[in-house]
């Protein structure tokens, strides 16, 4: 059996071979309820090989909502190593890790990397084939790509992609792109552009410090052929509820005052 604190609980089994008295290694690991922070793995099997201080690994990974294979080419120490590899969501429940990505769900494939020199990290994630669902409304073909650097836990760098096929309420968005940059870890910045199949069109800017609130610097377009400009305004995002304090906004001719609160629940 195999037992490591580090990994919180993982167990197994690890077989060995090393013919020059551990000058070389190598062998096979089948590892199963792995537990790294809130992240769950059912199982990881594959091939090692060990020698002149560096680790050469390639794994498959089965879990709950997804499955997929990490190569680890190589691995000399926490801070200087080299990994990729694809995994498949199927399902998978984003809000359960990460409450600030409000999407309900993901199924599709991620090529990703990690190449970590010097304690600094290069973390790419490429996706062609995504869909899911997005406060509870379904969207297909998701496409997106995710370059961050991470230096002594601090994160920055950007995602840039687009759905298609999203319908809010009465609105059919046929295309969304959006572009999303991070800054030392604390200020978040979007841009979203909408299409609708009428028509409709929506420019969305906002920045968040990564909290619940959410700053809207910019929202203007058409919607139902009539044009639309809405004062920057200040909106609270939680788990379950999306509130508006105020805003207000320029209708044609026309001015309008909206507040509210939008509450959408998990399937």
């Amino acid at each position: 059996g195999f037992a490591n604190d580090e990994l919180e609980g993982a167990s197994g089994n690890v077989y060995i071979e090393s013919p020059f008295l551990f000058e070389k290694i190598k062998g096979q690991l089948d590892l199963a309820n792995i537990q790294i922070d809130s992240l769950n793995i059912d199982s990881a099997k594959g091939e090692f090989r060990y020698s002149k201080d560096s680790l050469i690994a390639d794994l498959i990974i089965l879990s709950n909502g997804y499955s997929g294979f990490v190569n680890i080419h190589p691995f000399t120490d926490q801070d200087n190593y080299k990994m990729s590899g694809n995994i498949e969501f199927k399902d998978f429940d984003i809000p359960k890790y990460n409450n600030l990505i409000k999407i309900n769900n993901i199924s599709g494939n991620i090529d990703f990397s990690v190449h970590t020199k010097n304690g600094i990290s290069k973390i790419e994630f490429l996706n062609e084939s995504g869909k899911g669902d997005l406060l509870n409304s379904t969207f297909n073909t998701f496409r997106g790509k995710t370059s961050l650097i991470v230096n002594d836990n601090i994160i920055s760098g950007s995602s840039d992609g687009s759905l298609n096929k999203w319908t809010a309420g009465p609105y059919n968005w046929q295309k969304i792109d959006y572009h999303i940059n991070i800054e030392n870890s604390n200020l978040l910045t979007c841009d979203i552009y909408l299409n609708g199949e009428l028509g409709d069109t929506l420019t969305i800017e906002a920045t968040t410090e990564l909290s619940d609130n959410i700053y809207i610097s910019k929202l203007e377009g058409s919607l139902k052929q009539n044009d639309i400009y809405v004062e920057p305004f200040f909106i609270k995002w939680d788990r379950e509820r999306i509130i508006v304090p105020k805003i207000y906004a320029e209708v044609d001719a026309g001015l309008i005052t909206l507040s509210g609160k939008y509450e959408y629940h998990r399937n």
